[in-house]
């Protein structure tokens, strides 16, 4: 068996971020893996999940922890969803 499909790897085009693609795949990776809905029970107040959240490297290294992503995916996605 032999793959005839061109396959697409990361380079370094693809960390500048000008690749409609890559930013499409990498948000909807972001929102599968950290929804805006549960993120933001957590940062809220709202339910059981509260954590006293701050804007400092031990909150996110908390919400990575629990979230099972890196520190910088967590930055990432807590800057888009606390944008004002």
């Amino acid at each position: 068996f032999i793959d005839k499909k061109q396959v697409y790897n990361r380079n370094l085009k693809s960390s500048e971020g000008t690749n409609i693609q890559e930013v499409e795949a990498n948000r909807f990776a972001a929102c599968l893996l950290m929804p805006r809905a549960v993120i933001m029970e957590y940062i809220e107040n709202e339910g059981e999940l509260y954590y006293e959240f701050s804007d400092d490297e031990s909150s996110i290294n908390y919400l990575s922890k629990k979230f099972q992503v890196s520190q910088m995916a967590m930055t990432h996605r807590l800057s888009s969803l606390l944008k004002k």
